[in-house]
């Protein structure tokens, strides 16, 4: 199976028409496509339970279905098994599928199976050699993801290295952030499109166990680890910036905390500057949301015991809308601090 290494970028409509001037860019030819997806799925999301993602899909003039199935509790950049089914266009013969167990999984919903949502956008690639034995694919997609009525709009770019290291693909990324405003997508097309196939609010993610072995480097294993947290934080992040949901924050705060914490048990190995460059920018960072988290705890707990024992007089009355105020302006603090290059 083969493994992707990539990195996934929004980017707002003004950004995007800027990109294509970007001198890394300017010396590329970008190739269009018009690509198309639909996804199958049961009306209960069988398929989504069982992390096997059914596609339809029209590139250009070519159109081919896939099955793949994703590793458990991994991101999305991860290793996955992906089978491309040979046959007429639409039809899904599953006795193509190599792994048994999934064959028998779809042919048991074949009746069920339906059109969940779908994906339908340009994509604008360039191919990039930044240097002599690198090159990493640039990919622009613009247009919609559509779903029971419901639609949201696609910007981002997709960075994929294709020769090279993984650093390569970083310094890419930096050197495009240099010039344009980009944010790491933590949610893939296809988390977004049963998103809004269920209508679902953004959901408070916590964190979940990682998994580390004997047999990992210690560098390694810090790699995992501090992977881990950002994933937990990215997954909030959105909430953090769009809700007002107090477990965002708080959310937040955990990831950055216990990504600190690594930092500093590994701190003798790892590189200074690295130490020395990001966890002030974390701990800048963690001190903005941690404002912010004591108002919303002042807010859901300590005030209300305050209004038990003094329900009445003009103190109480100012002590809570300062208070909402003072919510209110962190809040919003936080969120810039979020959007800050630093």
């Amino acid at each position: 199976m083969a493994i992707e290494t990539e990195l996934n970028l929004s980017l707002t409509p003004g950004v995007a028409s800027r990109l294509a001037k970007h001198p890394l860019l300017t010396a590329a030819k970008p190739i269009r496509q018009r690509v198309v997806n639909t996804y199958y799925d049961t009306a209960d999301q069988r398929l989504r339970r069982e992390r096997v993602i059914v596609r339809h899909g029209r590139l250009g003039a070519t159109s081919l279905s896939s099955i793949r199935r994703e590793a458990p509790s991994q991101g999305r950049q991860a290793g996955h098994g992906e089978w491309e089914l040979v046959g007429t266009p639409g039809e899904l013969d599953f006795s193509q599928v190599k792994d048994g167990t999934l064959r028998h999984l779809l042919e048991s919903v074949r009746a069920e199976l339906r059109p969940a949502f779908t994906t339908s956008f340009t994509r604008s690639a360039w191919l990039l050699a930044p240097r002599e034995d690198v090159r990493i694919e640039l990919a622009l997609d613009r247009g919609w993801i559509e779903a029971e009525g419901r639609r949201q709009a696609i910007c981002e770019i997709r960075l994929e290295l294709l020769s090279g290291v993984v650093a390569d693909l970083f310094s890419t990324a930096s050197e495009l952030q240099t010039d344009l405003s980009l944010h790491p997508e933590a949610a893939s097309k296809l988390l977004r499109g049963y998103r809004i196939l269920a209508a679902e609010q953004l959901p408070v993610v916590k964190a979940l166990p990682i998994e580390i072995n004997s047999g990992m480097s210690a560098i390694a294993a810090f790699r995992t680890i501090g992977l881990a947290c950002l994933k937990h934080l990215q997954s909030n992040e959105q909430g953090l910036r769009e809700s007002d949901n107090p477990e965002f924050v708080h959310q937040a705060r955990v990831a950055i905390r216990r990504l600190r914490s690594a930092i500093r048990v590994w701190k003798p190995l790892l590189p200074q500057d690295f130490v020395s460059s990001f966890d002030p920018l974390w701990q800048s960072l963690a001190r903005r949301l941690g404002e912010t988290r004591n108002w919303d705890v002042f807010l859901a707990e300590t005030l209300p015991s305050i209004l038990l024992a003094f329900p009445e007089g003009d103190e109480i009355i100012r002590l809570s809308q300062y208070a909402r105020k003072r919510c209110v302006i962190n809040r919003e603090a936080a969120r810039v601090a979020l959007k800050s290059v630093d």
